[in-house]
């Protein structure tokens, strides 16, 4: 029993070393209907398009896609370019309007609004 109780405590002040450190640098985290606020984590390629992981998660309408990842189409150049550049830059906080989950069974993003 006290076991169960010691994975508890860790766990909330995990939960409170991240809220800290949150607020201590300024980010924000935000999720909404059709967007998100937060850093990009990660980000991949496929021949689909290009894909990217907030740290604060997706937003509501995409709920039940695969993993934390959303995808950005191949089609959309001037949003994958902009992601890529930022990212590259160390600037990775931003706001990313999705439409929902997509035919490729992903979130998929149509807006990416740098904050930095």
């Amino acid at each position: 029993m006290q076991l169960t109780h010691l994975k508890t405590f860790r766990a909330a002040r995990a939960g409170l070393i991240v809220a800290a450190a949150l607020t201590a640098f300024g980010a924000q985290a935000q999720v909404q209907a059709d967007y998100v606020t937060g850093t990009v984590i990660n980000t991949t390629s496929t021949p689909a398009g290009y894909l990217i992981w907030l740290d604060a998660g997706r937003p509501t309408n995409c709920n039940g896609a695969p993993l934390g990842w959303m995808l950005i189409k191949s089609e959309n150049k001037v949003v994958i370019a902009t992601v890529m550049m930022m990212f590259a830059l160390g600037k990775k906080t931003a706001t990313v309007y999705t439409t929902g989950i997509g035919p490729s069974g992903h979130c998929e993003v149509n807006q990416y609004d740098p904050v930095e």
